[in-house]
């Protein structure tokens, strides 16, 4: 599989490589290609929908892309791809999932050599010190990445000039509704914005499938962009990967936060350090020191109480909201954030929140979906005047439909909703306008036959499970 791709670079081989452009000052894309970006350019062909809608959860959540900005950005990705210098790969003994990707690969090639290496190299580079002994007091380095990592690269490899260019997290800004989606508004202004100083100035990326079309403008305009991944997330002190050793920045981060009135980025990435050493206590007591300074923190509360909940402390989780409710009610995404914790387990807390929030700005299209989601999974009452509410957030979803008529999750969250209060043909027609909007997303299919086959249309039922494939895999108990 891998001789149909091109040839394979050993790491030393693509070290040279990196210190041959350096001293060139040669523009070069060094990127990788795992499972998740095969699923995004290879599915349906290699990768089934389901596996790239999963994707697409992950990547970006409450954040759904429409059909036509996948397609935008699958084809912008492939065409990274195609101008990388060296591609990371898995290895053809992997499990199935990931070594399929070479299939993948091979086909963006299309008989045209890619140079490739093995997909995991960054942390390889920095086991044997490469990075670290390349960098050091390198003239600039440019960070395209979610992660705040300022402060530690200046410890670790003090260039003389570094600039951080932010995108956000996987999935979620969060708490952060001021701040753009990645796709399309922010994709758009980083892939204008992006500057290189000089020929052969290096940049090191981290920003999912986005980030091979980052480190493909900074090769256009004359930079060496490094695609490093979840090394951001290493050295942010983030658990996003089984087996992170974090000793190569623990002290740094023991030692700045034990400095009067630390970042809340320190305060996070040493308390992330401390529940991967499966220390909880230890978190919660370090996030509620720092709250004592800064009480009004949304970052460290919502930390605070992930690792609260986490540790089966339900009541105090809770009692940290309320606490911190006051300051914070005024935005609607962040109470939807603190939502959101609770609703896996404390599904009546999560739905008492997004009372608050929607009351707060019922124009905010992702606290609507998840509330629409939360109250048709538990049908919860609402403590204070549930008709009113009900009503409400009816009014208010149709309000956000028509001024967001292609927001196909949107759509589904609604129909879920009115299904489940036992609305079957308003739930039918928002549910069918979602398949519409977005037909790749399996998950759409089988509610939608339910409240048909409910609402005694059996026919409409077969139909459309038999058009999608779908009718073997949707029992007709439904």
């Amino acid at each position: 599989m891998l001789a149909s791709v091109g040839r394979r670079m050993s790491v030393p081989e693509l070290e040279m490589l990196v210190l041959e452009r350096i001293a060139r000052r040669r523009p070069a894309s060094i990127v990788r290609f795992n499972d998740g970006e095969a699923k995004l350019v290879g599915a349906p062909e290699f990768y089934a929908q389901s596996q790239l809608t999963r994707m697409l959860e992950r990547w970006f959540r409450d954040n759904r892309l429409s059909m036509g900005q996948l397609v935008r950005l699958r084809g912008a990705v492939a065409d990274a791809i195609r101008n990388a210098d060296v591609v990371g790969c898995p290895d053809d003994d992997w499990p199935e999932e990931f070594s399929r990707a070479n299939a993948v690969l091979a086909s963006l090639a299309d008989g045209v050599p890619l140079a490739t290496v093995l997909v995991n190299f960054p942390q390889a580079m920095i086991l044997d010190g490469f990075l670290q002994s390349t960098l050091t007091g390198i003239e600039f380095l440019g960070l395209v990445t979610a992660r705040d990592v300022r402060g530690v690269v200046r410890h670790m490899l003090e260039p003389r000039r570094s600039v951080w260019y932010r995108v956000p997290e996987q999935a979620l800004f969060s708490y952060e509704p001021h701040l753009p989606r990645h796709v399309p508004e922010l994709f758009d202004f980083l892939c204008a914005s992006i500057e290189v100083p000089f020929p052969g100035a290096l940049f090191l990326v981290g920003a999912g499938p986005c980030g091979k079309v980052y480190c493909d403008v900074i090769k256009r305009r004359g930079g060496i962009a490094i695609d490093i991944g979840s090394v951001f997330d290493l050295w942010a002190g983030r658990v996003t990967r089984p087996g992170t050793d974090f000793s190569s920045v623990r002290d740094y981060y023991e030692r700045v936060v034990g400095i009067p009135s630390p970042r809340d980025d320190d305060v996070l990435a040493l308390a992330e350090i401390h529940q991967n050493d499966g220390d909880l206590g230890r978190s919660i007591d370090l996030l509620r020191m720092a709250l004592r300074l800064r009480p009004g923190s949304v970052a460290l509360g919502l930390k605070c109480v992930e690792c609260l909940l986490l540790l089966g402390d339900a009541p105090s989780a809770h009692g940290l909201f309320q606490s911190m409710a006051q300051p914070v009610s005024h935005s609607a995404a962040v109470l939807r954030a603190f939502a959101r914790l609770f609703r896996e387990r404390h599904k009546t807390i999560a739905g008492e929140i997004l009372v608050q929030a929607l009351y707060a700005d019922p124009t905010d299209c992702i606290t609507l979906r998840l509330a629409l989601d939360v109250f048709a999974d538990a049908r919860l009452v609402v403590p204070e005047q549930p008709t009113r509410f009900r009503r409400d957030l009816v009014i208010a979803t149709g309000l956000a439909l028509s001024t967001r008529p292609d927001d196909h999750a949107l759509s589904f969250a609604a129909a879920r909703y009115l299904g489940a209060n036992g609305d079957m043909s308003e739930a039918i027609r928002l549910g069918v306008r979602a398949i519409a909007l977005f037909p790749i997303e399996i998950d759409y299919y089988p509610p939608v036959i339910a409240w048909l086959r409910y609402d005694a249309r059996d026919g409409e039922a077969d139909t459309l499970a038999e058009e999608m494939g779908l009718l073997a895999a949707v029992p007709r108990a439904l």
